[in-house]
């Protein structure tokens, strides 16, 4: 896949850092494709055009960008990730099950390869949510954002026309430092640094692994380590998805 290096930086909402991965698709469908959890094959449902963006960071972010400039709705799972993670408990699927119950050790003190397995599980679990959100949304155009969209859920549910933005580990780094969330996302942990060390080596791991889907899948993945403008990341997406 090609390789780019531009410039984010990350944001955060509900009960995990939902991750440190950024990817885009755009579509023009009378018909597409809806995931279930454990499904094997496509389900048609769309007539929408959309872009798929997911997890851009920054209070301005380029999702926001191209609603704003292009008249698109704006759909930002992050801030649904929380419903569709009990939802999905609700109808016992395993790793949202047992998440919702965790104690902050229990999150942050474990394993990071193990953290990041459950994380891609967990997406997974909630891509039937994600996607029949997406669905229910009255619009012609559609913008969403979300690490959600691993290439595995895309893969599941036949989408291969998107891009996906990774940070370097020590862009990732520096900037989660940065950021005062970090210390209320660690409260109760018995040892936060070392959570803090867990959680940027599960995040490394989830980029890692994304990168190698990517690959696998013939998918762009852009590689962020910081050198970029928003300006210019915008410039670059936008003549991605050849919007003028």
């Amino acid at each position: 896949s090609d390789c780019i290096t531009l410039h984010t930086a990350y944001h955060f909402t509900g009960r995990y850092p939902y991750l440190l991965c950024f990817h885009v698709l755009k579509l023009s469908l009378s018909t597409s494709t809806s995931c279930k959890s454990g499904s094997t094959g496509p389900l048609p449902y769309w007539n929408q055009d959309f872009e798929l963006v997911s997890q851009l960071p920054r209070k301005s972010t380029i999702a926001e960008q191209i609603s704003e400039k292009y008249g698109a709705y704006y759909y930002k799972v992050d801030d649904f990730v929380d419903e569709f993670i009990d939802m999905a408990a609700q109808k016992g699927y395993l790793a949202c099950k047992n998440s919702v119950n965790r104690t902050p050790d229990e999150i942050w003190m474990r394993e990071p390869l193990i953290q990041c397995e459950d994380e891609f599980r967990i997406y997974d679990e909630i891509s039937e949510f994600v996607f029949g959100y997406l669905e229910k949304i009255d619009a012609g155009f559609i913008v969403t954002e979300g690490a959600a969209y691993t290439p595995n859920v895309m893969g599941k549910c036949g989408k291969k026309e998107y891009i996906s933005i990774i940070p370097t580990p020590d862009f990732q780094i520096s900037h989660y430092k940065e950021r005062e969330w970090v210390t209320y996302i660690l409260e109760g942990c018995s040892d936060k640094q070392q959570a803090f060390q867990n959680w940027m080596k599960r995040d490394i791991l989830f980029a890692e692994q994304v990168k190698a889907e990517c690959e696998e899948n013939r998918v762009t993945c852009i590689v962020n380590d910081g050198l970029k403008t928003q300006a210019e990341m915008f410039r670059i997406v936008r003549d991605l998805f050849q919007l003028k």
